[in-house]
Protein backbone atom coordinates (compact mmCIF):
# COMPACT_ATOMS: atom_id res chain seq x y z
CA UNK A 1 0.00 0.00 0.00
CA UNK A 2 1.35 3.49 -1.03
CA UNK A 3 1.94 5.94 1.74
CA UNK A 4 -0.79 8.25 2.01
CA UNK A 5 0.12 12.25 1.25
CA UNK A 6 -1.57 15.87 2.04
CA UNK A 7 -3.68 15.67 -1.29
CA UNK A 8 -5.32 12.12 -0.23
CA UNK A 9 -6.67 14.25 3.05
CA UNK A 10 -7.22 17.13 1.15
CA UNK A 11 -10.76 18.84 1.34
CA UNK A 12 -11.18 20.29 -2.26
CA UNK A 13 -11.06 23.74 -2.65
CA UNK A 14 -14.59 24.41 -4.40
CA UNK A 15 -15.96 23.18 -0.73
CA UNK A 16 -14.97 26.43 0.32
CA UNK A 17 -16.43 29.73 0.29
CA UNK A 18 -14.15 31.92 -1.94
CA UNK A 19 -14.23 35.45 -1.09
CA UNK A 20 -12.24 38.76 -2.09
CA UNK A 21 -10.01 41.01 0.09
CA UNK A 22 -12.90 43.90 -0.46
CA UNK A 23 -15.58 41.59 0.51
CA UNK A 24 -16.73 42.78 4.24
CA UNK A 25 -17.05 40.64 7.60
CA UNK A 26 -21.30 40.35 6.82
CA UNK A 27 -20.44 38.70 3.15
CA UNK A 28 -17.95 36.41 5.19
CA UNK A 29 -20.67 35.58 8.58
CA UNK A 30 -23.88 35.38 6.06
CA UNK A 31 -22.08 33.17 3.38
CA UNK A 32 -20.26 30.49 6.29
CA UNK A 33 -23.31 30.28 7.91
CA UNK A 34 -25.76 29.62 4.91
CA UNK A 35 -22.79 26.71 3.77
CA UNK A 36 -22.94 25.52 6.98
CA UNK A 37 -26.57 25.00 7.31
CA UNK A 38 -26.36 23.61 3.61
CA UNK A 39 -23.58 21.01 4.71
CA UNK A 40 -25.02 20.58 8.18
CA UNK A 41 -22.37 18.55 10.31
CA UNK A 42 -19.86 18.78 7.68
CA UNK A 43 -19.86 22.42 7.24
CA UNK A 44 -16.49 24.18 6.83
CA UNK A 45 -15.82 26.80 9.23
CA UNK A 46 -13.07 28.53 7.09
CA UNK A 47 -13.44 31.11 3.94
CA UNK A 48 -10.88 31.03 1.28
CA UNK A 49 -10.01 34.90 0.70
CA UNK A 50 -8.61 35.48 -2.67
CA UNK A 51 -6.53 38.68 -3.89
CA UNK A 52 -7.38 40.79 -7.15
CA UNK A 53 -6.75 37.97 -9.52
CA UNK A 54 -8.63 35.96 -7.22
CA UNK A 55 -5.93 33.63 -6.28
CA UNK A 56 -6.05 31.92 -2.51
CA UNK A 57 -4.27 33.78 -0.40
CA UNK A 58 -5.24 33.17 3.08
CA UNK A 59 -7.69 31.30 5.22
CA UNK A 60 -10.01 32.87 7.47
CA UNK A 61 -11.17 31.02 10.31
CA UNK A 62 -14.23 31.09 12.71
CA UNK A 63 -12.27 32.26 15.01
CA UNK A 64 -10.42 35.38 13.01
CA UNK A 65 -14.15 36.83 12.22
CA UNK A 66 -14.88 36.55 15.97
CA UNK A 67 -11.67 38.78 16.42
CA UNK A 68 -12.19 40.93 13.33
CA UNK A 69 -15.35 42.14 15.27
CA UNK A 70 -13.48 44.14 17.29
CA UNK A 71 -11.16 46.73 15.28
CA UNK A 72 -8.72 47.45 18.72
CA UNK A 73 -7.83 43.76 18.94
CA UNK A 74 -5.91 43.78 14.93
CA UNK A 75 -3.58 46.27 17.16
CA UNK A 76 -2.78 43.45 19.68
CA UNK A 77 -3.23 40.69 18.08
CA UNK A 78 0.16 39.39 17.33
CA UNK A 79 0.98 39.43 21.47
CA UNK A 80 1.45 36.24 23.00
CA UNK A 81 -0.18 37.08 26.22
CA UNK A 82 1.04 33.91 27.67
CA UNK A 83 4.53 34.24 26.88
CA UNK A 84 4.95 37.58 28.35
CA UNK A 85 2.74 36.29 31.60
CA UNK A 86 -0.11 38.06 30.91
CA UNK A 87 -2.83 36.18 33.11
CA UNK A 88 -6.35 36.26 32.79
CA UNK A 89 -7.20 38.60 35.41
CA UNK A 90 -4.29 40.77 33.96
CA UNK A 91 -5.74 40.20 30.42
CA UNK A 92 -9.48 41.60 31.53
CA UNK A 93 -7.93 44.54 33.12
CA UNK A 94 -6.00 45.83 30.04
CA UNK A 95 -8.99 45.23 27.98
CA UNK A 96 -11.36 46.93 30.09
CA UNK A 97 -8.87 49.87 30.31
CA UNK A 98 -8.41 50.28 26.85
CA UNK A 99 -12.43 49.68 26.14
CA UNK A 100 -11.29 46.48 23.64
CA UNK A 101 -14.35 43.96 24.10
CA UNK A 102 -16.03 45.77 26.29
CA UNK A 103 -19.64 46.04 24.62
CA UNK A 104 -18.55 44.54 21.27
CA UNK A 105 -22.27 43.09 20.37
CA UNK A 106 -23.61 46.55 20.73
CA UNK A 107 -22.87 48.24 17.34
CA UNK A 108 -22.25 44.74 15.71
CA UNK A 109 -24.16 45.49 12.41
CA UNK A 110 -21.89 48.65 11.55
CA UNK A 111 -18.92 46.93 12.19
CA UNK A 112 -19.82 43.83 10.20
CA UNK A 113 -20.76 46.17 7.03
CA UNK A 114 -17.19 48.31 7.15
CA UNK A 115 -14.43 45.70 8.10
CA UNK A 116 -12.71 44.62 4.74
CA UNK A 117 -11.53 40.87 4.97
CA UNK A 118 -7.82 42.44 3.47
CA UNK A 119 -8.23 44.74 7.06
CA UNK A 120 -7.73 41.32 8.88
CA UNK A 121 -4.54 40.43 10.02
CA UNK A 122 -4.38 36.80 9.85
CA UNK A 123 -0.88 35.78 11.20
CA UNK A 124 -1.51 32.02 11.88
CA UNK A 125 2.07 31.22 10.78
CA UNK A 126 4.46 32.64 8.08
CA UNK A 127 3.20 29.87 5.68
CA UNK A 128 -0.04 28.09 6.78
CA UNK A 129 0.31 26.47 3.61
CA UNK A 130 1.69 22.89 2.13
CA UNK A 131 2.09 20.98 -0.63
CA UNK A 132 -0.25 18.51 -1.76
CA UNK A 133 2.59 16.23 -2.48
CA UNK A 134 3.82 16.69 1.16
CA UNK A 135 4.06 13.37 3.46
CA UNK A 136 1.34 13.71 6.37
CA UNK A 137 4.19 13.85 9.12
CA UNK A 138 4.90 17.19 7.25
CA UNK A 139 1.86 18.20 7.69
CA UNK A 140 1.39 16.93 11.28
CA UNK A 141 4.48 18.63 12.22
CA UNK A 142 3.48 22.14 10.22
CA UNK A 143 0.48 22.18 12.25
CA UNK A 144 1.99 21.92 15.27
CA UNK A 145 4.50 24.33 14.65
CA UNK A 146 2.24 27.03 13.64
CA UNK A 147 -1.06 25.58 16.06
CA UNK A 148 -2.93 25.51 12.90
CA UNK A 149 -6.23 23.48 12.58
CA UNK A 150 -6.08 23.36 8.89
CA UNK A 151 -3.49 24.43 6.29
CA UNK A 152 -4.05 25.82 2.78
CA UNK A 153 -3.48 22.93 0.13
CA UNK A 154 -1.70 24.13 -3.17
CA UNK A 155 -0.25 21.94 -6.02
CA UNK A 156 3.55 23.41 -7.03
CA UNK A 157 3.00 26.49 -4.69
CA UNK A 158 0.78 27.80 -6.73
CA UNK A 159 -2.84 26.04 -7.67
CA UNK A 160 -4.67 25.88 -4.69
CA UNK A 161 -6.34 22.55 -4.34
CA UNK A 162 -8.08 22.83 -0.73
CA UNK A 163 -7.69 22.38 2.58
CA UNK A 164 -6.32 19.67 5.21
CA UNK A 165 -8.14 19.90 8.10
CA UNK A 166 -6.82 18.78 11.65
CA UNK A 167 -10.12 16.66 12.15
CA UNK A 168 -9.56 14.99 8.84
CA UNK A 169 -5.78 14.42 9.68
CA UNK A 170 -6.47 12.99 13.29
CA UNK A 171 -9.49 10.56 11.70
CA UNK A 172 -6.31 9.14 9.63
CA UNK A 173 -4.49 8.78 12.74
CA UNK A 174 -7.03 7.05 14.69
CA UNK A 175 -8.00 4.49 12.08
CA UNK A 176 -3.89 3.12 12.53
CA UNK A 177 -4.06 3.13 15.88
CA UNK A 178 -7.09 1.05 15.67
CA UNK A 179 -5.47 -1.21 13.65
CA UNK A 180 -2.22 -1.50 16.34
CA UNK A 181 -4.89 -2.44 18.44
CA UNK A 182 -6.20 -5.12 16.63
CA UNK A 183 -3.06 -6.44 16.19
CA UNK A 184 -1.72 -6.31 19.48
CA UNK A 185 -5.06 -8.08 20.29
CA UNK A 186 -4.32 -10.95 17.86
CA UNK A 187 -0.69 -10.81 19.21
CA UNK A 188 -0.97 -10.74 22.58
CA UNK A 189 -3.85 -12.99 22.92
CA UNK A 190 -6.25 -10.70 24.68
CA UNK A 191 -9.82 -11.78 25.47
Amino acid sequence: MAEKIVRDLTIPGDEYILLSRESTLMDAIIKLRQRQRDLGPRGHTSIIVTDDAGKAVSMLTMFDILRGLESQYQELHHLDWDRYGIGEEKLERLFSDHGIWVKPLEDLCSRVDRVKLGDLSVDHCTEDTISAESTLNQAIRKMIQCRAHNLMVFEKKQKFLGVLRTVDLFNFVCSLVEKCNIQQGQLGGES
